[in-house]
């Protein structure tokens, strides 16, 4: 795979269905959002169940994200509201 490229450029790709895109993106973010669950979530089981639906839920919408926002601000946010719903 190519290094990472940077985050609206790979959203671009993302809104048109690249599989690719989506894999480097979650290669970039996944560690660093199953970090920031297990703060909260401190259950690896329950953690990985919450970055799994993340990225679902981010495949799931591609069409409809937007590149004049901060992707990592976003991916940050789903994954916190995500978790405000488990409490």
């Amino acid at each position: 795979m190519k290094a990472f490229s940077d985050d609206k450029e790979l959203v671009k790709r993302l809104q048109k269905g690249d599989i690719e895109a989506f894999d480097l993106i979650y290669e970039k973010y996944s560690a660093r959002l199953f970090a920031f669950g297990l703060k909260y979530l401190k259950s690896t089981d329950e953690t990985e169940e919450l970055i799994q639906s993340v990225f679902v839920k981010l495949w799931e919408n591609h069409k409809t994200l937007r590149t004049n926002l901060s992707f990592k601000s976003f991916i940050f946010t789903v994954t916190y509201n995500d978790i405000c719903k488990l409490f």
